[in-house]
């Protein structure tokens, strides 16, 4: 009973200090259950419509060393100069702590008792203030209450700020159940720090914010906090890899070493010639394996020293050509690529257009292509 008691008493508080509370006999949790402006806590009553509005801010702003600052901020209609005359004499009553209302210190000592006895911290309620302000056209008092919460958010895995139960009771329940019409709730984000993960509430600025009407019942106020640019969850991170979690980055470099080496050793497959000898490491036969091996060393050894000309000048076939001239008239297709520095399907479709105008004369051994110019027996030395 206590506990609801509490939280009718938040609706009271919310709904600002002009309105209405609960009927007799009515839900203690059902914050649409009205009385007439009659029975009205404050002196406000007496000149109060049932359609007056009444707003109310509560800005909660989290602290880096765990405290949080509440302003609640309660906008009354006033209708006539005994309104404005009440509403000054309540702003008067509550700065010298003779004020029975349910905008005080001691509504809020009961919810951070509640929040202690739930979370195991010992709360406090300190540095209390009220200021309150009468429009220029004298319709609108606009009473403030500002306070300390100390230790209000929990500290988490060493660098995480939690505002999760301190909105809790002992029984499992929350003192701040809903938050009424023309209501509106701010959580600022303390400095140094960004929301990780959170109710459902929009970002202002850095700010989650809700409107009234909400219920907190069964999706209670929660916001987590990680410290700015860490390695956050999925609403955290300022760099572009902070909003992904360790694992996700350990799996993308693993696969990129996977298709490194996957693409080493399809080249070293490639730059391999077929040992016609067997495992064995003997001579190789005599045949088109031996030939095509003796055929590469003829070609490499061929290479002079001389400089390079200038092969921008040359057309593609007119480079495969002067390579072909310098290393003694025959070299293996996977050879032309490293020297060239195009990609196989360039300089495979440049040679088989060569080899059909008779520039070149390709010889397939095995797995590898020797090309040779048409003047060159394209067969192996050994068998020329």
């Amino acid at each position: 009973m206590r506990h609801a008691a509490l939280a009718f008493a938040l609706l009271v508080l919310v709904a600002g200090v002009g309105a209405p509370v609960v009927a007799a006999g009515a839900a203690p949790d059902d914050p649409t259950a009205r009385t007439s402006p009659g029975s009205t806590p404050l002196a406000l009553q007496q000149s109060q419509s049932e359609n007056a509005s009444v707003g109310t801010d509560i800005v909660i702003r989290v602290a880096a060393d765990t405290n949080a600052t509440w302003e609640i901020v309660t906008r009354h209609p006033l209708d006539s100069e005994a309104d404005v005359r009440a509403f000054d004499r309540l702003v008067a009553e509550l700065q010298s702590g003779g004020a029975n209302s349910s905008l005080d210190e001691g509504t809020f000592r009961n919810y951070a008792d509640l929040a202690s006895e739930s979370t195991g911290r010992e709360m406090v309620i300190r540095d209390v203030q009220y200021d309150g302000r009468i429009t220029d056209d004298n319709s609108t008092g606009v009473l403030t209450m500002r306070f300390t919460w100390t230790d209000f958010a929990e500290r988490t895995d060493g660098d995480r700020l939690e505002v999760r139960d301190v909105f809790t009771t002992p029984d499992g329940g929350t003192w701040f159940p809903w938050l009424g019409a023309d209501q509106t709730l701010r959580i600022e984000t303390p400095d140094g720090y960004e929301v990780q993960s959170s109710f459902q509430a929009r970002n202002e600025e850095g700010s989650l914010v809700t409107d009234g009407p909400r219920d907190f019942r069964s999706n209670p106020v929660y916001v987590v906090y990680g410290p700015t640019g860490g390695a956050g969850g999925l609403n955290g991170g300022d760099g572009p890899f902070g909003a992904l979690s360790p694992e996700f980055l350990a799996g993308v470099g693993i696969a990129v070493l996977l298709v490194v080496a996957g693409v080493w050793y399809l080249r070293q497959q490639d730059d391999e010639i077929p040992d016609a000898g067997g495992a064995d490491g003997g001579e190789p036969r005599d045949g088109p394996a031996g030939g095509a091996a003796t055929a590469v060393a003829d070609s490499e050894s061929d290479e002079t020293d001389e400089p390079e000309q200038d092969l921008s000048l040359l057309s593609d076939e007119e480079r495969v050509e002067h390579l072909l001239d310098r290393n003694g008239g025959r070299m293996r297709q996977a050879d032309i690529v490293k020297k060239t520095g195009w990609s196989d399907a360039k300089v495979s479709q440049l040679l088989s257009s060569m080899a059909d105008e008779d520039r070149v004369n390709k010889l397939r051994i095995g797995r590898e292509n020797l090309i040779s110019l048409p003047d060159e027996d394209p067969r192996p030395t050994d068998e020329a």
